[in-house]
């Protein structure tokens, strides 16, 4: 994310807002944060996040729901690495997130697809 995203309070029993990312390319995701940087009193309250590897196919949990902080810098080290091509990030029951990075590499098929764009590109 650039400049954050906050999206509309949301009052609703059991319903949260989401936001999905198309990595650009497959990648082992080892290490996540979220950052509520200057959301002192519109931060998300709790977050989680799911992967999928391709198109289609289930959402599996890489950061199960979690408490924030306003206005904090949250690291999280995963336990196994995740390895997927989509991240969605769901916002309990609303409010804004600053920043989230996702730290980890892409994968061999990954780099074999970034490879086979590029040389595509400079053809």
């Amino acid at each position: 994310m650039d400049d954050g995203w906050e999206n509309r309070r949301r009052r609703v029993r059991d319903s949260n807002d989401w936001v999905r990312f198309r990595l650009p390319a497959q990648g082992a995701v080892r290490a996540v944060e979220i950052d509520t940087a200057y959301l002192k009193g519109n931060a998300a309250g709790w977050i989680a996040l799911h992967g999928r590897d391709g198109e289609s196919g289930d959402w599996f949990e890489i950061l199960p729901r979690t408490r924030l902080q306003p206005d904090t810098v949250h690291r999280f080290v995963l336990d196994t690495e995740a390895v997927v091509t989509h991240v969605r990030l769901d916002a309990f029951p609303d409010g804004g997130v600053a920043r989230m990075r996702l730290y980890g590499s892409p994968t061999k098929a990954g780099t074999a697809e970034l490879t086979r764009r590029y040389e595509e590109s400079v053809a």
